[in-house]
């Protein structure tokens, strides 16, 4: 497998050599990486300084267009030039943290997963760059979700399936982009990209395990007027009218415990449920296990304020695993591994419910994605091995 990491620079040569530091300083081990830097015609010294690195890194290619064709035509070179598998765009003002590509390449390794997206986090405030577009079918517009919350947020910390992420950082495979027609000459590119997967019947997935520093706008900011292509969105309102997007803002939020009070001015006003939630696990908790019917009530109650509430999935899991319904609590299971996708202990879980459900094609997948993990530890890496043995 090789990855292509796709650069797109019109000047600001500070961010671009603070990012490909950050890029070839985070590399996993074992996985083929070749970057592509796409110079928009910069006047700034970044054509002589890519030119001195790629001298000095032979992983390290360089595509001057010689003026400034944008976003997406600067991609699209770029993905027409790679060799990868995988296609990664990347801003160049972004500095990727620790074993950022490889938990993309991990997310990205499920066959029906097509685009994968980081947790994008402003580094100068910590707070919430990116974590997966929604869309408001009354506003007729994508908005990023909890933008500016803070980087361990509870709604931002779980692996989810989003009908887009952000073409700031954005993994996809080379069959269905190049399927998809590549990147649009019209605005919201990267929302187009993902929505065109989508259709391909394959999913787009945010992975927060993975994090990239992601100042914002940088380029277009800090450039001249005139010196950066316009953007017009109307080819995307032509090609996607309001009866082909899907409203889910609001389930979203209900999933992370909050119903919306109102939308006003484009902000949204949440009212929050995880109290009354938890109040109903407890009430639950203090229960006897004779009583597990009312007990069952209370944790379902509990969970229709709030899907995701670990407590009450948990205790759910427990129940009907106590009662032989193997199948139901796996489901649960399934639930508390995307919520935790960190908590190696979720994942062990759905593990030992597919063996005990019979579902030991699912237990093979789980034990194969736990494997990929980097830094694993020695215990969990034992426990792999038990499982595994008793599959065989």
């Amino acid at each position: 497998m090789t990855c292509s990491i796709i650069i797109p620079v019109f000047n600001q040569l500070p961010f671009t050599e603070a990012c490909l530091n950050a890029v070839f300083g985070t590399l996993p081990p074992h996985v083929r990486v070749e970057v592509i830097v796409v110079d928009n015609g910069s006047t700034d010294g970044t054509a002589e300084f890519l030119l001195r690195a790629t001298e000095q890194n032979i992983s390290l290619r360089v595509i001057s267009v010689g003026r400034n064709a944008g976003f997406s035509t600067a991609c699209n070179l770029g993905a027409e030039a790679a060799r990868g598998d995988l296609l990664l765009f990347l801003n160049n003002d972004t500095i990727p943290l620790q074993n950022w590509l490889a938990h993309l390449l991990i997310a990205a390794a499920s066959p029906d997963v097509a685009v994968v997206g980081p947790k994008l986090v402003y580094p100068q405030s910590n707070t919430i760059n990116h974590a997966g577009y929604v869309y408001n079918a009354s506003l007729h517009a994508f908005y990023p979700i909890y933008h500016r919350e803070e980087a361990g947020f509870h709604g931002v910390t779980k692996e989810r399936d989003f009908q887009a992420v952000l073409g700031a950082c954005l993994l996809v495979k080379r069959g269905p982009f190049f399927a998809a027609g590549m990147f649009a000459p019209y605005g919201l590119e990267d929302v187009d990209l993902c929505l065109k997967v989508r259709q391909q019947g394959l999913r787009i997935v945010f992975n927060p395990l993975s994090t990239v520093l992601h100042h914002g706008s940088v380029t277009l900011s800090q450039s001249a007027p005139g010196t950066i292509p316009v953007a017009d969105t109307r080819g995307f309102e032509e090609r996607w009218p309001r009866h082909l997007l899907q409203s889910d803002d609001e389930r979203f939020y209900r999933e992370d415990g909050f119903s919306v009070r109102s939308m006003r001015d484009g902000q949204v006003e949440l009212d929050e449920n995880i109290t009354e939630s938890n109040r109903l696990v407890d009430q639950a908790a203090a229960g006897s296990p004779s009583q597990a019917v009312p007990n069952e009530i209370l944790l379902k109650k509990a969970l229709d304020l709030y899907p995701h509430n670990v407590r009450a999935l948990h205790a759910l899991m427990i129940l009907r695993r106590r009662r032989g319904e193997c199948g139901d609590a796996l489901r649960c299971a399934e639930i508390l591994r995307r919520v935790e996708p960190g908590n190696f202990e979720r994942h062990l879980g759905v593990v030992e419910l597919a063996l005990l459900a019979g579902n030991h094609d699912r237990a093979a997948q789980i034990l194969e994605h736990i494997a990929r993990f980097p830094d694993l530890p020695a215990s969990i890496s034992e426990r792999v091995k038990l499982l595994r043995g008793k599959l065989d």
